[in-house]
């Protein structure tokens, strides 16, 4: 282990439990330094190692940050928008930002896999969950569901400064 706090040896860090559900599960170990963090950096590094016929994440895409994944061992199925495809050890896959093509993995094996999982941290960020329907706004720290409406809809009427006159 280095004496400089922002090098981090991940054979030196232990393997944190992930389970958000019997479809989402595994275990990661978070690589960028604690200086980073959102407050005062903006790039999340970790490894993610998926249980068998375990997925990533819900199937998303971003509108304001890059992602970039190395599948480091193993194998796993990508869902690419409407397309599925095997990727396997070496293969470094980028997701762009606001290219609007959801993705997800899927451990499609009976052995974990180890992904290395790059991508920004932006306050910013809004983030969509085609499978759900739903977005992702960081700004306000809210996850929901959204209806169109007309631009004037629900304003007071008079205006609340009109109605002071």
């Amino acid at each position: 282990m280095s004496d400089i706090p922002n090098i981090i040896n991940m054979n030196d860090l232990d393997w944190q439990e992930e389970h958000y559900s019997e479809h989402y599960t595994g275990w990661s170990k978070r690589l960028s330094s604690p200086a980073m963090d959102r407050k005062q950096g903006h790039i999340g590094v970790r490894v993610e190692r998926l249980r068998p016929k375990s997925l990533s994440c819900p199937f998303h895409y971003h509108v304001h940050e890059d992602e970039f994944c190395l599948i480091l061992k193993g194998k796993a199925t990508l869902r690419y928008g409407d397309r599925t495809i095997e990727v396997t050890e070496g293969d470094a896959i980028s997701f762009p930002r606001n290219e609007r093509i959801a993705h997800q993995f899927y451990n499609h094996t009976d052995v974990p896999v180890d992904i290395l999982m790059m991508g920004e941290n932006l306050s910013h960020e809004a983030c969509y969950y085609p499978d759900s329907d739903k977005w992702l706004l960081r700004s306000i720290g809210k996850v929901g569901k959204f209806e169109s409406t007309d631009y004037w809809t629900d304003e007071p009427n008079p205006p609340v400064l009109k109605s002071q006159e």
